[in-house]
């Protein structure tokens, strides 16, 4: 399977339940993710071409090819391509795989409107909180936040 919204491609090689494994292409200019952290989840990045930035707990540096970087659970993080010109490729790996897979589905076909706002992120969030979570606002603010939003998102999808 290959999810594709422009910016970022991700082409899923090992799907199993222990490991999610992909192939992923950041366009270049492509836009920074939000901090957030994964509860349970390590990633394991591993630059191919090009070059990544990453901010991990605040530290920032940039991977060139043939360097990788281990995020651990529960570390604070974001990551873009390095460069404005060219594309950067790396294998990216998630474990254990969890829901990540759905995660992805979930917000790749919500960015083909566009960046999401908070309403649009609401029901991900809210739902995918295992695998994915901001890194701010606090916790409990996000639940009751989320709580709120994602039932309105999901009347609001539903009448189109």
């Amino acid at each position: 399977m290959v999810l594709d919204d422009g910016n970022l491609r991700l082409e899923f090689v090992d799907t199993s339940a222990e490991l999610l494994r992909m192939h992923a292409t950041y366009a270049p200019g492509s836009p920074l993710a939000p901090r957030h952290y994964h509860p349970v989840q390590e990633e394991r990045f591993q630059v191919e071409d090009g070059a990544l930035w990453f901010e991990v707990e605040g530290a920032a540096r940039t991977l060139e090819a043939g360097s990788s970087l281990i995020v651990p659970a529960g570390a604070v993080h974001r990551a873009r391509n390095a460069s404005g010109e060219s594309q950067a490729v790396v294998i990216w790996e998630v474990r254990p795989a969890g829901r990540t897979v759905e995660f992805f589905q979930a917000l790749f076909a919500l960015t083909r409107h566009g960046r999401p706002g908070p309403l649009g992120i609401a029901p991900i969030a809210r739902e995918f909180r295992q695998e994915w979570v901001l890194a701010s606002p606090p916790g409990a603010v996000q639940t009751c936040l989320f709580g709120i939003l994602a039932p309105i998102a999901r009347l609001r999808a539903a009448r189109g």
